[in-house]
């Protein structure tokens, strides 16, 4: 096969919001491309889902490694933030010093900036042009070695770097836009920073060989997911975050097929299963689940744009979260009633509203007397430091 980079090599551009992908692959969903060349094209024009708190959460803690100088974001950390966040900083300093040594060249540090290739591929099946990008959490650069991470900010089994064809594409674009500039690149180190999971992630390197072959098999499987004849194969992997799951005639076979355990298992109460009918409910559980949470994230919806989509149910809102978001600001005001942080977190616990009352209205009941002025004070505590965010509308029967 014969492949030509085009003359613009590798680039960073400006990414227009909403879409800084284009609608082209990115190396975010390279895992998912290269089992299911078929969901790229499939998910065209279906909008990300809302964040979940988990992930606002994730955005948050990278934000403040992007720019650590944001002391407004910084401040505004519950203590579990914080502690990610410094352990992400910590694990960061021992992979560079175990990378480059005590005595490394001038360094340059990238975060979070796009990377896009962009190749022609001549003649036969897949002629044409195609685009393909990667957005690293940060990348350190010194003499003719790189470093690329990538956070994770949550609790998860631990991530195996070599495996990881998303850092592999990172890897190789970061090279092409050295190549583009006349630099060369002979060693670049991947590793997944996830305090949650390891405090010791191993890195994985890649030499000039590994690059070559990684780039060419990159660039075929961007042009097998933009082809429309890409077969689509469904598996818990590739489908696990893949948003075109409702409409895929493939998820939905390989899916359903758990449901007939499920039917031969639910006709005897859980009490009288045998330990192979056990087995298998908790095999399928995730799979039966995912797939019913798809299937009401769908009616969902389509019942926004479509209030009679469902017959005899209706979009009803969420109850409403409140969750405080300067907690500098809380901190203030406690102290100012004659409290400590230090009291708050052991008495409050990990200062749920429920806890964090009980302990404002015990710190203040001999200072002010009676029910009505002590719930004035703790609203008076929670002013402007708090965030409504009502949850996602879904469909109940009317």
């Amino acid at each position: 096969m014969h492949l030509e980079v085009t003359t613009t090599g590798i680039v960073r551009k400006e990414d227009p919001a909403p879409n800084p992908r284009r609608d082209w692959t990115s190396a975010s969903a390279a895992n998912r491309d290269s089992l299911c060349a078929g969901a790229h094209l499939l998910q065209k024009g279906i909008p990300e889902p809302p964040a979940s708190d988990e992930a606002t959460t994730g955005r948050r803690i990278h934000a403040a490694l992007k720019n650590s100088g944001d002391f407004t974001l910084l401040n505004s950390f519950n203590v579990n933030e914080r502690a990610i966040f410094d352990n992400c900083r910590i694990i960061e300093k021992k992979l560079v010093l175990d990378w480059f040594g005590q005595d490394s060249p001038p360094m340059r540090v990238y975060r979070e900036e796009r990377l896009w290739v962009k190749f022609y591929h001549p003649n036969g099946p897949f002629a044409g042009t195609y685009e393909h990008s990667g957005e690293p959490d940060v990348i350190f650069h010194a003499g003719a070695k790189a470093l690329i991470l990538d956070y994770k900010t949550g609790i998860g089994e631990v991530k195996d770097a070599s495996s990881n064809l998303q850092l592999r594409d990172l890897a190789c674009l970061f090279r092409g836009d050295l190549m583009r500039q006349k630099q060369i690149l002979v060693e670049c180190a991947v590793a997944i920073v996830q305090p949650l999971a390891t405090s010791d992630p191993v890195l994985c390197a890649y030499k000039e060989p590994d690059l070559d072959r990684a780039a060419r098999e990159m660039m075929e499987r961007v042009m097998r997911s933009n082809d429309p004849k890409s077969p689509r194969i469904a598996g818990e992997v590739q489908c696990k975050w893949c948003r075109a799951t409702a409409k895929c005639p493939q998820y939905q076979t390989w899916a359903t097929a758990t449901l007939p355990s499920f039917r031969d298992i639910m006709s005897v109460s859980p009490e009288h299963w045998t330990p192979e009918q056990r087995t298998i409910f908790m095999d399928r559980l995730p799979i039966a689940q995912k797939w019913l949470d798809d299937t009401k994230a769908f009616l969902n919806g389509y019942a926004s744009i479509d209030p009679n989509f469902v017959p005899g149910y209706a979009l009803s809102n969420g109850a409403t979260k409140s969750p405080i978001t300067d907690l500098k600001t809380l901190l203030d005001r406690i102290v100012a009633h004659g409290g400590t942080a230090a009291s708050l977190l052991l008495e409050a616990g990990d200062v749920t509203k429920k806890d964090l009352e009980a302990y404002f209205k015990k710190l203040i009941r001999n200072k002010i007397k009676g029910a009505i002025a002590q719930n004035k004070a703790y609203e008076e505590l929670l002013a402007g430091i708090c965030t409504s965010r009502p949850n996602k509308p879904t469909l109940k029967k009317v």
